[in-house]
């Protein structure tokens, strides 16, 4: 009975070692889940300092615009001038440079027409003024960049000059911040920024724009200036004055207008547009110039010039 009883158990214990040595043969088990992997930084292939380039994009430093205009571009002095005595005669000149010269002269006696041109009596032109049908003044400068003025009783056949600017208004060339008023050789209506176009509408009352939007006005011949609006991105600067009160507009390069806007400007208020001026140039600062007599209204742009309305909602091409 032992020796079967010895037998069983022994039997028992080979049976547990095949199991034991079965289960540690066999492979690992493993899970449904996924193994945890650190997620991938995606780092830009732009350099340090770069600027990276994204849709339609021009050269570094330059705005891609639409159409004509130059929206964005920095208001500049104006180096094209116009000067209108009525809805038929005007003037426009370019400007020149005191040290290289190159003025330009031209007049118009049908609305713009036909522009005839004129020899300039100077190097350099900062303003052009008609008196009547057939006079008008020209303040300029020569390579010594001193402002002189010339004068013609006929279109500009001739001239008699040069004589002392006295109680004129003019920009100088030379010196962006600086005009010449009747009552101040070196006045600095902008306190120092650049002068983009002046304005008179009398012997004692003028405006003008500076390049940060400002419009200040004097009424005692350039002795003092006061706040007369603002207009940003104002490019060229006309006024009119009826019974004392002046009304004073601006051409503008905006993003709303693909071309030239012409506004009203009142002090503490925002530019009233009165029109758009389509163009088939580029609308660049410095190169747009607007007269406002009280007969309608002049617009220069580059070579191309239009004409408004009285109240300058309209505005056609010569």
């Amino acid at each position: 009975m032992t020796k079967r009883v010895a037998t069983i158990g022994l039997l028992a214990f080979l049976a547990l070692d095949i199991v034991l040595v079965v289960l540690a043969l066999r492979p690992p088990r493993t899970t449904d889940a996924a193994p945890t992997v650190p997620t991938p930084v995606t780092t830009s292939s732009t350099s340090v300092g770069a600027t990276p380039t994204t849709g339609d994009t021009t050269s570094t430093g330059s705005t891609s615009t639409t159409g004509t205009g130059s929206a964005g571009s920095r208001p500049a002095p104006l180096t094209v001038i116009v000067n209108g005595l009525d809805a038929t005669v005007a003037w426009k000149a370019t400007t020149g440079t005191c040290g290289s010269g190159g003025a330009t002269l031209a007049v118009t006696k049908n609305g713009g027409a036909r522009w005839s041109v004129v020899k300039a009596p100077t190097e350099a032109i900062s303003r052009v003024q008609p008196l009547d049908t057939q006079r008008a003044f020209v303040v300029g400068a020569s390579t010594a960049c001193r402002l002189r003025q010339y004068s013609t009783t006929d279109l500009g056949s001739s001239w008699t000059g040069p004589s002392a600017v006295s109680g004129g208004w003019a920009r100088r060339l030379d010196q962006p911040s600086t005009v010449v008023t009747p009552a101040q050789d070196a006045a600095q209506p902008c306190g120092g920024k650049a002068v983009v176009d002046l304005s008179r509408t009398s012997a004692q009352q003028a405006q003008a724009l500076c390049v940060n939007g400002d419009i200040v006005e004097t009424g005692d011949g350039g002795q003092t200036w006061v706040s007369a609006g603002k207009a940003s991105e104002a490019v060229a600067l006309a006024n009119r004055s009826a019974s004392g009160r002046v009304t004073t507009y601006v051409a503008r390069v905006v993003p709303s207008c693909d071309g030239v806007q012409i506004a009203r400007v009142a002090d503490g208020k925002d530019p009233v547009q009165l029109a758009c001026v389509a163009t088939t140039v580029p609308a660049t600062p410095g190169r747009i110039a607007i007269s406002t007599p009280d007969e309608g209204g002049w617009l220069v742009v580059g070579d191309e010039t239009f004409t408004g309305t009285r109240d300058l909602k309209a505005w056609t091409k010569a």
